[in-house]
C-alpha cells in the first residue's frame, strides 16, 4: 500500500533558488512524472494481452504499441535533457553529495544511448509522426495470407482499424528484431521499463539532493496518506466501453435530460 508524504513549498520558496537549479529541478520532475505515468500505462496494457475476445486482445495490443511509441519518445527526450548544458552544469555542482546508485544509473544510461538503440529507432520512425517510407516497408513484409481485420462498431469511439495496426506491428517487429508481435511488444516493454527505472533512480536522487540543499528544514507532512490502490499487475485499461446514458450525459452537461437537444444546438 503506497504511503504518500506531501512536502509543501510555495512559489516564494522557489524564487530564492538560483534560476538554473530551479529550472533543472522542475524539468526533471516533469520528466519523472511522465515516465512514471507512461510506465504504468504500458504495464496496464500488457496485463490485458491474450485476454478476452478477439477484439479485446487486438485492442490491448494496439494500446501497448501506442504506449511504447510514446514512451520511447519521452525517454529519448529525457536523455537529451540530461545531456544538455543546463542539466550537466547543475548536476556537476551536486557530484559530492549524490550516491553511487545515481552514478551507476548515469553510466548505464550513457552506455545505452551512445550505442545504436531500440528507443531511438522507435522514436525516429514511429513515435511522433507518420513515416510513409516505414509504412511502405512494413506493408511489403506482410504475407498475402496475414489477417487484416477491422473491428467496426455503431459508436465511432469503439472502432478499431486492425488493418492499420498490422502495419504498425510489422514495423515494430522489424525494429525490435523479434519474430512476432507478441515477442516484439514484450521485448520493447522490457527495454523501456528498465530504462524508465534508471531515469527514475537518476532523477529521484537529484531531486532529493536539491531539496536538502535549498530547503534543509523541509519535513514531509504527517501523517502520510495511505492509498489503497489495486495491484500493479491486476489493472487493465478497457478499450471497449458502454456509452453513457442520456441521464449521465445530461448530468455531465449540467442540464435537464429534456434540454439535451437544445443544448447541442
Amino acid at each position: 500500500m503506497p504511503e504518500v508524504y506531501p512536502m509543501r513549498f510555495t512559489r516564494a520558496d522557489f524564487d530564492r533558488v538560483p534560476d538554473q537549479e530551479r529550472l533543472v529541478h522542475l524539468m526533471l520532475g516533469q520528466l519523472a512524472n511522465d515516465i512514471n505515468l507512461l510506465q504504468k500505462q504500458l504495464i496496464f496494457a500488457i496485463n490485458g494481452l491474450g485476454e478476452g475476445s478477439e477484439p479485446e486482445h487486438h485492442a490491448a495490443v494496439a494500446q501497448a504499441m501506442l504506449t511504447e511509441r510514446l514512451f520511447a519518445g519521452r525517454l529519448n527526450e529525457a536523455y537529451q535533457f540530461v545531456q544538455s548544458a543546463d542539466c550537466a552544469r547543475t548536476m556537476k555542482t551536486y557530484q559530492d553529495v549524490l550516491p553511487e546508485e545515481w552514478r551507476d544509473a548515469r553510466k548505464r544510461l550513457n552506455r545505452y544511448f551512445k550505442a545504436d538503440n531500440l528507443v531511438r529507432r522507435l522514436r525516429n520512425k514511429l513515435a511522433f509522426h507518420v513515416d510513409a517510407e516505414t509504412t511502405r516497408e512494413a506493408y511489403t513484409t506482410v504475407t498475402a495470407d496475414e489477417p487484416m481485420v477491422d473491428f467496426v462498431t455503431l459508436h465511432q469511439g469503439d472502432c478499431l482499424w486492425g488493418s492499420a495496426d498490422v502495419l504498425a506491428s510489422f514495423a515494430m517487429i522489424s525494429l525490435s528484431g523479434k519474430a512476432d508481435i507478441g515477442a516484439a511488444v514484450q521485448q520493447i516493454a522490457d527495454d523501456l521499463i528498465s530504462l524508465g527505472g534508471l531515469f527514475s533512480t537518476y532523477i529521484r536522487n537529484a531531486q532529493m539532493a536539491f531539496i536538502e540543499r535549498h530547503f534543509p528544514d523541509a519535513q514531509p507532512a504527517l501523517p502520510p496518506t495511505f492509498i489503497n490502490g489495486p495491484g500493479l499487475l491486476d489493472v487493465r485499461i478497457p478499450f471497449y466501453c458502454t456509452p453513457p446514458t442520456r441521464r449521465q450525459v445530461a448530468k455531465a452537461a449540467g442540464v435537464e435530460e429534456g434540454q439535451l437537444e437544445t443544448a447541442d444546438h
